[in-house]
C-alpha cells in the first residue's frame, strides 16, 4: 500500500518537475524495498536519487542517501563497498554540519567494522556514535549503541564488560517501553551469565525474556529461549524440569508451525529422556525429529545439529535398548 502510494507522488513530482521532491520519493521506495529485503532492486532506486541529489546540489539529501546505499550494500554483505559509502556519507554531514545525520552514519561503520572483524575500530565508532546520542538526549538511539557496545565486548570475549553495556541498554529499553529490544537484550545477559557459569542468574534473566517474548506473541523466541532454559536445567542435574520446559517448547512451535524448532526441542528432549533412563520415549522423539528435517528438506535445526548428529543418538539409543 505504502509503496502504491509512493509510486503514485513519484509520476506527480516528474509531472510538476520537482526535482528535490522526486529525489525524496525515490528514497522512499528504496527504503521499502530494503525493508523487504530486496537489496538490489533499492539500490537502483537509491542511485537514482543521488544523481538528483547531486544536479541539484542537495548534500543533506546526499548524506542520506548516501546512507541509504551504504545500508543496501550492508544487506547484501559487501561490506568494504558499504563502507565507502558511509564514510563518504560521514564526509558531508561533517562539511555541512548535519549532526543530526551523524550517530547513525557512525553507528551503521561500527558495525561494518565488527562485521570485518575490526573489533576495536568498531568500539570506537559506536563509542562516537554513543556520546552524540547522549548529547541529543536520544534514551532510544543510546539504549542501542550501548546494545551495540556490548556485543563488540562479547566478541572480544570481555564478558563483564559486555554484561555492564547490557544492563545500562536494558534499562532503557524497558523505559522506552521497547520489549522486543528488551527481550533480545535480555537474551544476550543471560547468554553471558552462562558463559561465566552464573547458572541461576542466566535462568532468571530467560525466565524474564520468556515473559517479554510471551507478551508480544513471538512464539518462535519463546520455543527457543525454553531450550535455552532446558539445557541449564540439564547442567543443574534438574532433569524433569528440563524435560517440561522442552515439552512446552515443542508444543508451541508445532502450534505455529516453527519446523526447525520444533526438531530441535523434540531433539533435547530425547537427550533428557535419555538421561532419565526413558529411552523408548526419547527413541520417539527422535524419529519424530529426524523425520521433521527429512521431510521439509531442513539441513539443521533450530540450534544448528545435524540430521547426522540426530541419527547418531539414534543409534546410540538403540544400542541401550
Amino acid at each position: 500500500m505504502a509503496l502504491g502510494y509512493y509510486e503514485q507522488a513519484l509520476i506527480l513530482t516528474r509531472h510538476v518537475g520537482d526535482k528535490s521532491g522526486e529525489a525524496t520519493t525515490l528514497s522512499s521506495i528504496a527504503a521499502i524495498y530494503i525493508a523487504s529485503d530486496m537489496n538490489e532492486k533499492a539500490l537502483d532506486y537509491y542511485q537514482s536519487a543521488l544523481s538528483i541529489n547531486r544536479v541539484i546540489g542537495d548534500l543533506s539529501g546526499e548524506v542520506t542517501t548516501l546512507l541509504g546505499i551504504g545500508s543496501a550494500y550492508y544487506h547484501i554483505g559487501k561490506m568494504r563497498k558499504a563502507l565507502s559509502f558511509f564514510e563518504n556519507a560521514l564526509s558531508i554531514s561533517h562539511r555541512i554540519g548535519k549532526v543530526s545525520s551523524e550517530p547513525a552514519i557512525l553507528t551503521n561503520i561500527g558495525a561494518v567494522m565488527r562485521n570485518l572483524g575490526d573489533l576495536p575500530k568498531s568500539l570506537e565508532y559506536y563509542r562516537q556514535s554513543l556520546a552524540i546520542f547522549r548529547r541529543m538526549k536520544n534514551p532510544s538511539g543510546e539504549a542501542t549503541t550501548l546494545a551495540n557496545i556490548g556485543r563488540v565486548y562479547s566478541a572480544m570475549n570481555q564478558k563483564k564488560q559486555a554484561l555492564s553495556y547490557y544492563v545500562q541498554a536494558l534499562a532503557l529499553f524497558r523505559q522506552a517501553g521497547n520489549r522486543i529490544e528488551q527481550a533480545m537484550t535480555l537474551s544476550s545477559i543471560a547468554s553471558v551469565h552462562e558463559i561465566l557459569g552464573n547458572k541461576k542468574d542466566a535462568l532468571h534473566h530467560y525466565e524474564q525474556e520468556l515473559m517479554v517474548e510471551h507478551q508480544i506473541g513471538d512464539g518462535r523466541a519463546e520455543a527457543k529461549t525454553l531450550n535455552s532454559m532446558a539445557l541449564i536445567l540439564c547442567q543443574l542435574g534438574k532433569f524433569d524440569e528440563a524435560s517440561e520446559k522442552l515439552n512446552t517448547s515443542v508444543r508451541i512451535a508445532k502450534r505455529i508451525g516453527a519446523l526447525p524448532e520444533e526438531a530441535a526441542g523434540r531433539f533435547n528432549l530425547a537427550r533428557v529422556l535419555q538421561k532419565l533412563n526413558r529411552k523408548s520415549e526419547a527413541i520417539a522423539q527422535l524419529k519424530i525429529s529426524t523425520a521433521l528435517l527429512t521431510l521439509n528438506r531442513l539441513p539443521k535445526d533450530a540450534a544448528g545439529q545435524t540430521l547426522v548428529r540426530y541419527q547418531s543418538l539414534l543409534m546410540e539409543l538403540r544400542a541401550a535398548q
